[in-house]
């Protein structure tokens, strides 16, 4: 029983690395679009490490009520990027950023250095937004969302196992630990 159950392993790592493999080879044929779901890809690598490391500094109440600026962070890159915001997007959120201001100046565990990662997970998760939205709207580019998903997993996972490695401590061992678990 237990080759049977390592055959079946093996057939079903075979069969997803050859469907990546096979898809992934048809968007090396465009590398601009290759280097645009690259560039993605580092956005939201960038938005997930500055975003843990902001939660070892700050609550996460805190880090909820920093992250209510998205909109913000979303409407000044969509301006940036494509110019379509009108006057009255941006009215509305200084409200907005404006009691984000005043309950960091009240927060008992305010840390700048959590604060400013958690900004920048923030807009980074903005970015992405944002950039997300103009390739899938792009004629040229041809890609609906399960296809950026399927093309940005893997460059994602190759971007984030060093963060893994070097954030978490013993993550090798206790996988490793996990694996022997589960054979």
């Amino acid at each position: 029983m237990s080759a049977m159950k390592y055959s079946g392993r093996f057939f079903a790592i075979g069969l997803v690395t050859a469907w990546y493999s096979s898809n992934i080879g048809v968007l090396l044929l465009n590398k601009v679009q290759l280097m645009k779901i690259s560039a993605l890809s580092l956005i939201f690598c960038a938005s997930v490490v500055s975003g843990n490391i902001s939660l070892k500094y700050l609550p996460v109440s805190f880090n909820q009520a920093i992250g209510a600026t998205m909109p913000f962070f979303t409407a000044v890159f969509t301006y940036v990027m494509t110019k379509i915001e009108s006057w009255l997007t941006y009215a509305t959120l200084v409200p907005m950023v404006t009691g984000v201001i005043i309950a960091s100046g009240g927060e008992p565990s305010f840390h700048l250095f959590g604060f400013l990662m958690c900004v920048g997970a923030t807009a980074a998760r903005a970015l992405k937004f944002v950039v997300q939205g103009i390739l899938l709207s792009s004629g040229g580019e041809k890609l609906n969302s399960m296809n950026l998903l399927l093309y940005m997993a893997p460059i994602a996972v190759v971007l984030l196992l060093p963060a893994t490695l070097v954030m978490e401590e013993n993550v090798v061992g206790i996988t490793l630990a996990l694996a022997r678990e589960d054979i």
